[in-house]
């Protein structure tokens, strides 16, 4: 996927937030970069298969999370 996609897929995130995450993805090997040697640069990014490995855990934490995060109304008030 290039820059420019992932930027639009992830409403609100700043260029220099993707970017720092983008290389902290790339230097712990969840993320491979491509550069290729075209006019103009052209770069897109891939999970490599350790990468892979994350996204049902990371599916699950997103599950738990609209599951239990937002509450109903009647439960707002209690702990």
């Amino acid at each position: 996927m290039r820059y420019n996609e992932l930027k639009r897929r992830l409403p609100g995130i700043t260029g220099t937030t993707l970017t720092k995450c983008l290389k902290y993805l790339i230097d712990h090997d969840i993320v491979d970069r491509e550069q290729f040697n075209e006019v103009p640069p052209r770069v897109e990014y891939s999970l490599i298969p350790a990468g892979r490995k994350l996204v049902p855990l990371i599916e699950a934490v997103v599950d738990w999370g609209q599951e239990h995060m937002v509450k109903p109304e009647w439960k707002q008030g209690q702990s």
